[in-house]
Parts: structure tokens; C-alpha cells; sequence
């Protein structure tokens, strides 16, 4: 055995640790290498971790998915030792999380389960998913028993929190156990939900869903339309500061004022960050004796999460239409299953032989999506196509602190709106608290007073309550936009420069026209755009058509004007009921404009020209977007009433839309697509 030549030995311990590539079996730990490594003394040297990482980084590669980690990682970060280090500290995690899905009690107190572990594990869990090309999901579901672990958290750690009378903090775990949650919610799942269960779980999330003065909906502030902003030279001198949207000028603020959301904590999961080599771990590597220091990031915002499990199990069932049968959950499951095999964590976890591919028969191609039908207005999360979570790993780690100052450890690639991702037809549903638990909210919000002990002094409702008992109303809407970017062209060089952030950030004296069709040589393509007039000076921006390859354009940062406007109108609902209809706020005409913050790709709409409803602001993020025509994924935000001050509570709530089928289909076909619609 010691005449055995170390590269043989090797091809031996990739054998044993890693399934076949002609197989379909998932991974499991490398047990199997430890009599391996008592074999003799030379497999012992040739297998040691220490002295051989790569053979480990390469099990690492044959076992998860990585695609992901070369896109957003550089290569000095993706070494040998790294990736030693990560295949121990996942394999750990996911064996926890297999053992912690099938107990319960006493296994998940502090004692047995310290918090650290918890933490570590949902976060792995996480990063695993939004680097998932297929592999990674297949893994979690079959062998970590992750849908039975996330029931197990909420049976034994989030329940007891629910059950207490004050609102639950934003903390690491609850947002990453409602993102996880979101990760393995699919169709199936969705209708063949038993409704006693549908309903404790929606009492579980209702704080998370309408405590919109609690949960953070931005990375930094909507009101700054243009990041990041820069530090003060003196930090005596606290004028620009005291000048910035992100700082209130009184000290003491009222109870109604906006606390400004500061830069994010950083995630403490991790032990020393992402892909991180402790020090000292391995002396032959030239990290052996400092190490390596691993990435710093956020966790992601609790809000979103919560909002697209609350609105997707709103939108599970069509819309009843009088004096038509009403579907059952049997049947719509057939008819979702003949429509083609779906990638989605009913599909993945499915360990039977013979299954077929995913493909979508409708369209005849590979199915890259969960199967999401027609009448949902949001779109299932994708977990074979880490793609669609890029901009989502950009954000948690390089907008977590306006500000330019913020020093990053390792050079990952920053956030990219892609062009042409708002243009299109968009179908949501919109949340409306009443304005009666409203004011009993903002009352339950105010400090007590100092004689609150008087015997006459009325008692306080606890936040939670009233939120728990919220009459919620929901409002259905459609937009038709347009996205515009900046260009600058002979003498109009300026971009437009923000107004009020109440008004979308849009100057009010603004006035818009359309421009003829020219043909651009340098880009060999004709472009048409809008000449924007606002303060005295004309600005350029180019329509940007849905259909736009990614790599064909590019948005130039700009540090005082909005590179990139949106304009549009409301249009009815396509697939809504007559009383939805009927409750649809906006009339069709209405108009809808606003930006793109190219920072974070925050979106920013105002909704006005209707004087039956108002006007309202709109704020939130696409969510699980893709970089191919049709792979928007979801806009999920809130919206609030227009006629508050920016830095002031207002009357806001939250909304969930969805690209849908009618950005695809030109304008010829829009209309025998409504009357489609209607008359079946």
C-alpha cells in the first residue's frame, strides 16, 4: 500500500468522498476518507488536510455548487486552504441541521443549541441557496431535511417569541429563517397547504408583513436619490452632516419622526466572514500564519421575505368569477403538473429514479423557473440559477453603509442594474391597513407619559395587537412603464437634477417631450428617447426597451443627476375579478413616474393624476431578477401617502408586482389578451 503513487491515492479518496458524475446520488459528508486516512502512514501524509488542500478543494467543487462563488469572489480569495476550510465548516452545519430537523424541546434550547450554532447554520443555509445553480437545493432538501429543520425553528424558537406582547427585533435569524422560508416555498406546496397551517403561519409573520415602523425596507434612506454620499473632512464639523436626508437636525425628534437607518450591522454568523481561513490552520500556505480574512456582509432585509410568503398565499388560488365552478387544490396541481416538470423544492427534494427533466411544455425548452401560473402576480423563488441572486449578494455587501468611506476586505463585484428591467406591464396587490388601526398604532407608539401610573391614565395597547387584529384590504394594480436612461448628446450633457423626494425625486416643474427616432452609429442602433426640461436646463434619456441584452448598455454613475427615469400610467388589472376591479384605487389613465437608484437599484414611483385616490409613493427592490429577457422577478416594497414629509411616518403599507406575461407580447396582441382573458 505505501508503493501506491500519492496521485492514485487521491483519485481513491475523490472516489470515496464525492458521488459519480454519471449518478444522481447527493452528497454526503466525506466520512468515508477517515479508515482511509488510518490505512498507513503514506495515505496519511497524501490525504492529511494540512498537507494536502487541494485534494479537499477539489471534493469541495465536485460537491457544491460554485459557479457562484468565481462570479463574485476574486480569485486570491477562492484558494486551496479557503475552500478546505468551507467544505469543513458546511459539512458541520449541515449535519446539524439534519440532526435538528427531526428533534425537538430540549435539543433546541441554548444549552444544547447555542445561539452562535443557530446563526452560523441559517446563514449557511442561506448562502448555499442564493449560490444555488441546482446542486446546492438538491442537497439541502434531500439530505439536510431543511423544510422539516425551518418548521422545527418555528415550532421551538419563533413561536415562543410570537407569544410575547412586545415586537420581535430584526434580528439575523428571523430574517434569514423568513428568507429560507421563501427558498422553499413552490406551487405545490403553496395550494396543498392545509389552511389550519396557512393561517398559524400568517399570524406568525402578520408583525414582519405590517410593522413597516419597526423592519427596514432599504439599504440607506429613499430619500437620498444619489449614493453614496461623501464623509465630511472634519468630523468637528457637523454641518454637512446635519444637511444630509440621512441625519435628522433635531436632536431630540418627536415620537412620528423617521429614525434614520445608519450603515447595517454587519453579520456575526460567520465566524472571521466568509470563506475565511483562521490563522495558523495551514503553516505551509502563505495565509498559515495571519490567515485569511473573510468577506464582511449584511443579512438580508426581514421585510421582503415576509412580504412575498404573506402576498403569494393571497394570490395561491384564481380569483372567483360568479356562476363559475370554483377549481379545487387536486385539480390545480394536475394542471400544473401537465404543463411540464419545474425545478422547485417539491421537484428537488423528490428522490425517486427515473424522474424526468425539467422542462417547461409550453414553451418546449429546459425549465429554468419554479412553475408560477398566470394568475399569481409573483413569481416563486429560482434556486437552480444562482444567477438571479447576484444583485442580491452585491447589496448585502457593498451597500451596507452609504457613505464612501466604507472599506471592503476583499474586491467583489458592486451592484448593476441591468437596462431594461422596469420597462414592461406589471400586475400586484397592494396591502391597505385601515386608517382607524392606523391611528391606534401611532397612539400605541407614543412614549408614556411621566404620570402614566395615575389610576385614570388609560391602559396602553401593545404595537403587536393591534397589528394582529388589522383589518387588511387589498388593492390591485397594474403599471405600464417605461425606463429612460440618460445620454448625454451635444449640448444636453447635464442629467436632471432631483426634487422633493415626496414627489419620486421628479422636479415639479418638470415638462416632458418626445423626440423623433434617430439612428445612433456608434451603437448601430436607432434610439428614441424623451428631451426632459426641469430648472432651466434640458436633459437626453433613451427608452430602453424590455427586451434589451444586458451587456448592450451600460448606466454611467452619476454624482448629481437621476441617470435613469421611469415613466408610465396604471392600466386595469388584466387578471383581477369585477370587484377587484372595483377596488383598484387608480382609474385606468392614471400616471405613474419616478427613478432607478443605480446604487442599489432602489425604485422609486409616484402614483398621482386620478383625484379620487390621491397620490402615493412607491419604494422597494426587484427581488431574485435574472440577466435574460422575462427574468425581472419580483418588485416588493411599500408604498405610502405622498402628502408626508419624506422623514415623518406616514400612512404606508406593503406591496408585492410582478412582471408579467403582457411585457412579452407586443401591442397588437395586448388587447385580444384582454378580451381572452375576459371571456374565459
Amino acid at each position: 500500500m505505501d508503493s501506491l503513487p500519492q496521485e492514485l491515492i487521491q483519485l481513491i479518496a475523490l472516489h470515496l468522498a464525492t458521488p459519480s458524475p454519471s449518478t444522481t446520488t447527493t452528497p454526503r459528508p466525506p466520512k468515508d476518507l477517515i479508515p482511509l486516512l488510518a490505512t498507513s502512514p503514506s495515505f496519511y501524509s497524501a490525504l492529511e488536510p494540512q498537507s494536502n488542500p487541494h485534494l479537499y478543494a477539489e471534493i469541495f467543487r465536485r460537491t457544491f455548487d460554485t459557479s457562484a462563488l468565481h462570479r463574485r469572489f476574486p480569485a486570491s480569495q477562492l484558494t486551496a486552504p479557503t475552500l478546505t476550510h468551507e467544505l469543513k465548516r458546511r459539512w458541520t452545519c449541515i449535519s446539524r441541521v439534519r440532526r435538528l430537523s427531526t428533534a425537538s424541546g430540549y435539543a433546541w434550547s441554548p444549552r444544547q443549541y447555542p445561539r452562535a450554532h443557530l446563526s452560523e447554520d441559517l446563514m449557511t443555509l442561506y448562502l448555499m441557496f442564493i449560490e444555488s445553480d441546482g446542486g446546492n437545493a438538491r442537497l439541502l432538501l434531500q439530505y439536510a431535511n431543511v423544510m422539516q429543520y425551518l418548521d422545527q425553528f418555528k415550532q421551538n424558537w419563533l413561536c415562543n417569541k410570537r407569544y410575547r406582547p412586545e415586537m420581535p427585533e430584526e434580528g439575523e435569524e428571523l430574517a434569514l429563517w423568513l428568507w429560507l422560508c421563501w427558498f422553499t416555498l413552490d406551487y405545490y406546496n403553496c395550494i396543498a397547504e392545509p389552511n389550519e397551517l396557512r393561517i398559524n403561519f400568517d399570524y406568525l409573520i402578520t408583525p414582519f408583513v405590517l410593522g413597516v415602523f419597526q423592519y427596514a425596507n432599504t439599504f440607506a434612506p429613499w430619500s437620498c436619490p444619489i449614493l453614496p454620499l461623501a464623509v465630511p473632512s472634519s468630523p468637528s464639523n457637523p454641518t454637512n452632516l446635519a444637511s444630509s436626508p440621512l441625519v435628522l437636525t433635531d436632536p431630540s425628534p418627536s415620537p412620528n419622526d423617521l429614525i434614520p437607518l445608519g450603515p447595517r450591522p454587519s453579520s456575526t454568523a460567520i465566524p472571521g466572514g466568509y470563506l475565511s481561513v483562521p490563522a495558523g490552520t495551514h503553516n505551509y500556505s502563505s495565509h498559515g500564519t495571519n490567515g485569511l480574512d473573510g468577506v464582511e456582509f449584511s443579512f438580508p432585509l426581514l421585510h421582503h421575505a415576509a412580504v412575498q410568503l404573506c402576498l403569494a398565499r393571497e394570490d395561491r388560488l384564481p380569483v372567483f368569477q360568479q356562476g363559475v365552478a370554483q377549481v379545487t387544490p387536486e385539480e390545480l396541481i394536475n394542471s400544473a403538473l401537465s404543463q411540464g416538470f419545474f425545478p422547485s423544492a417539491t421537484t428537488l427534494a423528490d428522490t425517486r429514479a427515473g424522474l424526468p427533466p425539467f422542462v417547461d411544455y409550453r414553451t418546449g425548452r429546459y425549465a429554468r423557473d419554479a412553475y408560477t401560473p398566470d394568475y399569481m402576480r409573483l413569481k416563486f423563488a429560482c434556486t437552480v440559477d444562482s444567477r438571479r441572486w447576484d444583485n442580491e449578494w452585491a447589496r448585502l455587501v457593498g451597500c451596507r453603509d452609504p457613505f464612501v468611506s466604507m472599506t471592503k476586505s476583499v474586491d467583489v463585484p458592486k451592484y448593476r442594474w441591468t437596462p431594461g428591467r422596469m420597462t414592461g406591464e406589471w400586475d400586484g396587490r397592494f396591502m391597505i391597513s385601515n386608517l382607524e388601526s392606523y391611528n391606534r398604532l401611532l397612539d400605541a407608539l407614543q412614549p408614556l407619559p411621566t404620570n402614566h401610573h395615575h389610576a385614570d391614565e388609560p391602559i396602553r395597547e401593545y404595537p403587536v395587537n393591534i397589528l394582529e387584529e388589522v383589518h387588511r384590504l387589498h388593492n390591485f394594480q397594474s403599471w405600464s412603464i417605461v425606463e429612460y436612461h440618460h445620454r448625454p448628446v451635444a449640448h444636453l450633457l447635464n442629467a436632471v437634477r432631483p426634487g422633493k423626494a415626496v414627489n419620486a425625486h421628479l422636479p415639479n416643474n418638470m415638462v416632458i417631450e418626445r423626440t423623433a427616432e434617430s439612428w445612433d452609429p456608434i451603437t448601430k442602433r436607432w434610439r428614441n428617447g424623451i428631451l426632459v426640461r426641469a430648472n432651466g436646463a434640458q436633459s437626453f434619456y433613451e427608452a430602453i426597451p424590455s427586451s434589451e441584452e444586458s451587456t448592450s448598455l451600460s448606466t454611467s454613475p452619476s454624482t448629481s443627476g437621476l441617470p435613469i427615469l421611469l415613466f408610465g400610467r396604471l392600466t386595469s388589472p388584466p387578471h383581477s375579478s369585477p370587484a377587484e376591479a372595483h377596488n383598484c384605487w387608480f382609474g385606468a389613465g392614471a400616471t405613474v413616474s419616478g427613478i432607478v437608484r443605480p446604487w442599489d437599484g432602489l425604485v422609486t414611483l409616484k402614483a398621482t393624476g386620478d383625484p379620487r385616490a390621491g397620490e402615493f409613493v412607491y419604494n422597494g427592490y426587484l427581488v431574485g431578477e435574472g440577466d435574460r429577457h422575462g427574468e425581472s422577478g419580483n418588485w416588493v416594497g411599500r408604498w405610502r401617502d405622498a402628502h408626508s414629509e419624506a422623514m415623518r411616518v406616514a400612512w404606508e403599507a406593503p406591496t408585492g408586482v410582478g412582471k408579467g406575461l403582457l411585457s412579452m407580447i407586443s401591442t397588437s396582441l395586448y388587447a385580444l389578451f384582454v378580451v381572452a382573458v375576459a371571456l374565459k
